[in-house]
């Protein structure tokens, strides 16, 4: 068996320091007298011997090696002290790094990201003090600090963060960790502010395939990083893989919340937006009429929520495309059978949709349409005993829908000293909800520029008056029509942030008369 060698100079200190060195002497001395006394001069001190657990002959530990042993434990109370002070230095570093976090949030919530920044980096070497620069501690804080690098316009300097965080998390936890996601996407953002897409592309599909490893191939997760992917590929005009990502990403919201749930109303509106925004005008009109016969679908039978809702889809619709509406009819006879036999309708209810179908078929000019839907709404309210204006709706006068395009007039179409634009008409409203044989009762325009109003006034469109379930012509109409002047929207335009661009209202020219 291996015998241990004494140190004495060590061993002299364990003395010094125990306080053990007189008794252990004294314990020698008796020793060797007894030893003396039993052993004969010149011959070698029988020792007992021990057998150790493997078998083999040990010698009895001797007082030196008890000795140094003891000499190597620290004291009680210094052992305790050290502690102490390591125990309240650890504490003290928590707590600053606790109120750093605290205080980086509240700049980011302010978004004082050039404080935050530094905060942030305070935290990282407060962490690294106390835990040592590979510890996994530092990746939420690396990732903190690369993303408010990059809302801070500074997305180079953060690619160093976002390269260390990754390197960590693969030392760690190896190159699948769900851990990876934050800073391969941060990457990927940087890269796509400095304009590097390619580059982003390949980091936005390693994260991606990260959440396929973790969560499957249909997780919920990747749906922000899908985004990122697309914008990354329009950016290179790679339209046709842009597509394919935005299909992807309607899949798997069809996947999580089914083919007609109410959670598929705005993936499929986003997906619309983005085929309108790439001049594919046939998918998306397709894309949002399914949205919106999901939407209404689900519609809840309240008049309210059906005559905002109805409105909602026909207007947004019809201004979208540009006037032109797809599959008109056959739209919005599904849309009424899924609203009519919806759970719980009333009568009141039904006639009061197919009233706003009649308004929408007015707006969009398929007077043909409209009649009909009066018509079962007419009949509804005779065969139920309805009151309409209990709903606001009056079907016995003829009522404004819309007054077709805003005009602006600057002050030199208007007669000096008069106030705001205005004009009066008198009119008749076909049963088709036009406008017809207008004329200007009063008008404080100058003569040569109330054409303009006349033309403009044309284009307004009225619910008709309803004889018997039947749209009827009503004679003898008679509206005010107030104009915003220029001058009152050039002051509105000043206080604007953003300022409305001037172009896009509809200026009269005014052309003085020849003498």
């Amino acid at each position: 068996m291996h015998q241990p060698k004494h140190r004495f100079p060590l061993l002299l200190m364990a003395f010094m320091l125990t306080g053990f060195g007189p008794a252990l002497s004294a314990q020698s001395a008796d020793s060797g007298a007894s030893n003396e006394a039993q052993t004969p001069s010149g011959t070698e001190a029988a020792t007992e011997t021990v057998i150790d657990v493997d078998g083999m002959a040990a010698e009895p530990e001797s007082p030196l090696d008890t000795a140094e042993s003891i000499a190597n434990e620290p004291s009680p109370n210094t052992a305790a002290t050290d502690a102490g002070e390591a125990a309240e230095a650890e504490l003290m570093l928590q707590m600053d790094r606790i109120e750093a976090k605290a205080t980086y949030e509240a700049l980011i919530r302010e978004e004082k990201y050039h404080e935050a920044i530094a905060v942030a980096g305070q935290t990282l070497e407060m962490t690294e003090q106390e835990l040592g620069r590979a510890s996994f501690e530092l990746v939420p804080i690396l990732n903190d600090l690369g993303l408010t690098l990059i809302e801070a316009g500074q997305p180079e300097a953060s690619l160093q963060h976002f390269e260390r965080s990754v390197k960590l998390v693969e030392d760690h936890h190896g190159i699948f960790s769900s851990d990876l996601v934050t800073p391969l996407q941060g990457t990927g953002l940087a890269l796509q502010k400095l304009g590097n897409h390619a580059g982003a592309v390949n980091h936005f599909h390693r994260a991606q395939h990260v959440t396929h490893r973790n969560e499957g191939v249909g997780n919920f997760s990747q749906l922000p990083i899908m985004q990122m992917v697309s914008e990354s590929l329009e950016a290179q005009q790679l339209y046709s893989d842009a597509e394919r990502v935005q299909r992807g990403m309607l899949k798997i919201n069809r996947m999580k919340w089914g083919e007609d749930s109410l959670q598929m109303v705005d993936p499929l509106k986003d997906l619309s937006e983005w085929y309108y925004r790439f001049a594919d005008f046939n998918q998306a009109r397709f894309t949002y009429r399914k949205a919106a016969e999901i939407q209404l679908g689900h519609l809840h039978p309240d008049v309210e929520d059906m005559r905002s809702l109805l409105h909602e889809m026909a207007l947004d619709y019809f201004d979208k495309f540009g006037g032109y509406w797809l599959n008109g009819r056959r739209l919005n006879d599904r849309i009424l059978s899924k609203t009519l036999i919806h759970n719980g309708t009333t009568d009141a209810h039904r006639a009061y949709a197919f009233v706003a179908m009649g308004d929408f078929f007015i707006q969009v000019d398929k007077s043909r349409n409209a009649a009909t839907a009066y018509q079962k709404a007419w009949q509804l309210a005779q065969a139920y005993n309805i009151d309409f204006a209990s709903m606001d709706v009056d079907l016995s006068k003829p009522e404004q829908l819309h007054f077709g395009p805003s005009l602006v007039f600057n002050e030199n179409a208007i007669e000096s000293g008069t106030g705001e634009p205005y004009c009066e008409f008198n009119f008749s409203v076909g049963s088709d909800g036009r406008p017809r044989r207008i004329k200007v009762i009063e008008c404080n325009l100058k003569p040569n520029v109330q054409r303009f109003a006349i033309q403009n006034f044309n284009r307004a469109r009225f619910r008709p008056m309803i004889e018997d379930g039947t749209p009827v012509t009503r004679d003898n109409v008679h509206v005010r029509r107030v104009y915003v002047p220029r001058e009152l929207i050039n002051s509105k335009l000043d206080q604007a942030i953003p300022a409305r661009p001037i172009e896009q209202e509809a200026v009269v020219p005014v052309k003085e008369p020849t003498p």
